[in-house]
């Protein structure tokens, strides 16, 4: 399984880090594997291998699931701080991969190229062209809005993907998952398993919170915040300033960029929630581990005066 050996970055076989890549089985293997199951196979060094590689023709026989590929790239994007030297010039392989299956994939020498050469001190600054992530992710979860939990002066469009707040309340019927105090809603999708990529657009207003919730969460009253309890977690984004909530406490973000757009990635299974800022160049806004007990949902709060919006 070539994702199971690159996610793990050693050789399941010796413990060695995977530092050549077997062209003969289009994998990368470790030094012992070539006195081994490799030894008649034409390998060579993963630096080699991607200075030699040529955009236009890669050519990799679609052998890789663009899935895979697709999920195992945000997941390596989303442990930047563990990154080794190695595993750098693997995510360099794994975007010609990508080019290789969408061929719309541009800028790919780019981030290739300043990435292979920055090596691991030079990594963070020279990432930034991840904004090209957002075409990796083009088949991200479509979700959209679940109009029986919006609170009365929230108002739905574009087909249930886009919120706006209102001045006057909405002519909604009572129902018993409407959020009947703050301005509040979910989506209708539960969120579990495989990891998930949403991005949320926003303008106006106070804050907006981008939040997971279970379904559980109550709807009647004040004290249904996202974060502010224990079926929820939120990102609540003010002008240039976001704090992060779960189960009533907060957690001041050391992230001081203005942005409009966010992308959300999570992983259920591994209780990985993180949220980045893809306006512009793609950086992480905040990360945060935990532990997922049933399916999530995503939503959102909107408050402030004036009007707000978020699309999905």
């Amino acid at each position: 399984d070539w994702q199971g050996h690159i996610q793990k970055r050693t050789c399941p076989e010796h413990g060695k880090l995977l530092e050549v890549f077997c062209r003969t089985d289009q994998r990368c293997i470790c030094h012992l594997c070539i006195t081994d199951t490799h030894r008649t196979h034409d390998v060579i060094s993963i630096e080699v291998e991607v200075a030699e590689a040529h955009v236009g023709s890669v050519n990799f026989g679609g052998s890789y699931p663009w899935s895979d590929v697709k999920w195992f790239i945000l997941e390596i994007l989303t442990n930047f701080d563990f990154f080794t030297v190695v595993d750098l010039q693997i995510i360099v392989f794994c975007f010609y991969l990508c080019f290789a299956q969408h061929p719309n994939f541009i800028g790919i020498g780019v981030v290739g190229t300043k990435l292979y050469k920055g090596g691991l001190h030079e990594a963070p600054e020279s990432a930034a062209p991840f904004k090209y992530i957002s075409m990796l992710i083009a088949d991200a979860s479509k979700l959209t809005l679940n109009l029986n939990t919006a609170n009365m002066t929230l108002r739905l469009s574009n087909e249930n993907r886009k919120v706006t707040a209102v001045p006057l309340p909405e002519d909604y019927p009572d129902h018993p998952e409407r959020f009947d105090f703050r301005a509040q809603i979910l989506c209708n999708e539960g969120l579990q398993g495989s990891p998930q990529y949403w991005e949320v657009e926003y303008s106006g207003g106070c804050w907006v919170c981008i939040a997971v919730s279970y379904i559980g969460i109550h709807r009647k009253g004040k004290w249904v915040l996202f974060g502010r309890n224990r079926c929820s977690w939120g990102l609540r984004c003010g002008v240039t300033s976001y704090s992060f909530w779960h189960n009533n406490k907060s957690l001041s973000v050391q992230y001081n960029h203005r942005c409009s757009r966010i992308g959300v990635y999570l992983d259920h299974g591994a209780g990985v929630l993180a949220f980045y800022n893809v306006s512009d160049n793609m950086s992480l806004i905040h990360k945060v581990q935990t532990k997922f007990t049933e399916p999530v949902y995503a939503g959102f709060g909107l408050a402030g005066k004036g009007t707000r919006d978020v699309s999905i």
